[in-house]
């Protein structure tokens, strides 16, 4: 029975390894993978995609991913999305949103606020409580770089990329 087991464990990890190369081609074919995931709710689907090879922003005829997952009411997927670094969906509506999605929307809006009034106590405590975020988005999809610089708060930019942030403007 070990032996069995044994055996259909190294199958997976086969399995895996080649599913791995496919997706890495980044192919039109794979994108279809994750913008399906999402537009499905397939939540964990998309999460390991995401760890494996694709840009949480990955854009298919300019809507991201969250866009297809919002569009199709996911609401789950959306929030794992946002927490993962994405931008804000197209036309978001916060209120016919679930409270998660709400509460992150109006503290990214804090955040944000506080860059602008240069307020790097506050920024930091934010960034100790989600020590994952590294562009930090504001429903207005600015990441928390471009927002630093936009409003000449270079002490603030310079925390952001001593803890790795990464600059990108926003949608094109």
């Amino acid at each position: 029975m070990l032996r069995t087991k044994s055996f259909r464990h190294h199958q997976f990890i086969n399995r895996k390894e080649k599913f791995t190369a496919h997706i890495s081609c980044k192919c039109r074919l794979t994108l279809t993978f994750l913008f399906y995931a999402a537009q499905n709710g397939y939540t964990r689907v998309v999460k390991i995609l995401l760890q494996v090879a694709f840009n949480v922003n990955a854009s298919h005829e300019r809507l991201l991913v969250i866009d297809f997952a919002y569009k199709n009411h996911h609401f789950e997927t959306v929030f794992e999305l946002l927490k993962l670094n994405s931008m804000f969906p197209y036309n978001l509506n916060v209120e016919e949103c679930p409270e998660n999605i709400k509460e992150f929307a109006e503290m990214s809006k804090k955040f944000h606020e506080n860059i602008q009034a240069g307020n790097i106590e506050e920024i930091s405590q934010t960034l100790t409580q989600h020590p994952n975020l590294r562009y930090f988005y504001s429903p207005g999809n600015l990441s928390a770089c471009a927002m630093a610089i936009g409003y000449k708060q270079f002490d603030i930019y310079e925390l952001f990329i001593n803890k790795q942030f990464s600059y990108q403007s926003g949608r094109d």
